[in-house]
């Protein structure tokens, strides 16, 4: 399979916790937020 023809990678949103702890939990939110801005129009 071709890496341009996989839509997964148009379908998730990847995340890495091997940061400190508030640096994760501050990306996490500022994904939320962004989610809950596009979700709600």
């Amino acid at each position: 399979m071709e890496e341009d023809n996989w839509g997964h990678k148009n379908q998730c949103i990847r995340v890495t916790y091997a940061q400190d702890d508030e640096v994760v939990k501050k990306g996490i939110s500022l994904i939320a937020e962004e989610l809950k801005r596009v979700f709600s129009n």
